[in-house]
């Protein structure tokens, strides 16, 4: 099979200049497409969870 493969692609050298010249202009165009994020955001998710505390008092509390 390997061999057969090898005399097409042989014998077709036009075919395959072509097929190869169109797969990495498709692929230059695909990596110049991607989108690039220089600064991504690498900070940590933070969350504030307030619940009731039952007996006790609610308690005021400021960001300073």
């Amino acid at each position: 099979m390997i061999k057969a493969l090898t005399i097409q692609v042989l014998h077709h050298r036009a075919v395959v200049v072509v097929l190869m010249v169109v797969f990495i202009l498709a692929g230059v165009k695909a990596f110049h497409e991607l989108p690039v994020e220089a600064y991504p955001d690498v900070t940590n998710v933070t969350i504030q969870i307030q619940t009731l505390f039952p007996g006790h008092a609610a308690e005021r509390w400021s960001a300073w």
